[in-house]
């Protein structure tokens, strides 16, 4: 079985900082699906989540996923359910697949530690479908680019794997969707890991 997921957040991460920090974000959305061997879907959660009193959200962040702090609040559910949904299943998956899965799983430690104060990682392998996506696409860097930056493919976003791979645009109606983008990335992996490997 697979494991694919996605966060959205109040913001950015603070690389710089521990995931213990309380500036870190706060995750607002949580998706994740668990597909069998034949590719089927056989669990998932897709919920917005609660985030804690000293969230603080980003104007770029709301006009990603335009979930306001206000709903949120209101609607989400609380983190430590999210992330023992998690912890119940991640063991019993082959793998977990995300699009810029270090950034995903380095979300999930900093939810974990605010929540639960532990910390948290990944008790099986990862997949990273923009990594593995990425020299394959080889996509060039804006002008003004460093030069060590420009000499390395730049990560491609996930509309444009599925573009790429699949010749499939996303439109404004699915660009952000949660459910959408999980069932995106496990087609992803499942291309790049057995179906283009083979």
């Amino acid at each position: 079985m697979y494991l694919a997921f996605n966060t959205a957040t109040t913001g950015l991460l603070r690389s710089s900082l521990e995931n213990s920090h309380p500036d870190q974000p706060h995750v607002v959305r949580f998706a994740a699906a668990i597909y069998d061997e034949r590719w089927r879907e056989i669990d998932h959660l897709v919920t917005i989540v609660r985030p804690g009193p000293d969230a603080r959200l980003s104007p770029e962040a709301f006009i990603s996923h335009r979930i306001s702090l206000a709903r949120a609040v209101n609607e989400g559910m609380e983190p430590v359910k999210v992330l023992n949904w998690v912890k119940a299943r991640a063991p019993r998956v082959r793998c977990l697949v995300a699009h810029h899965a270090d950034l995903e799983v380095r979300i999930m430690d900093i939810l974990a530690q605010r929540v639960t104060g532990q910390e948290w990682s990944p008790p099986c392998p990862t997949f990273c479908t923009m990594k593995a996506s990425a020299p394959i696409l080889n996509l060039p860097h804006p002008p003004g680019t460093s030069a060590p930056v420009r000499s390395t493919p730049r990560q491609p976003s996930l509309p444009e794997c599925v573009s790429y791979f699949f010749g499939e645009d996303v439109d404004s109606a699915t660009a952000d969707d949660a459910g959408h983008d999980v069932y995106a990335c496990i087609q992803l992996f499942r291309h790049l890991r057995f179906e283009r490997a083979a």
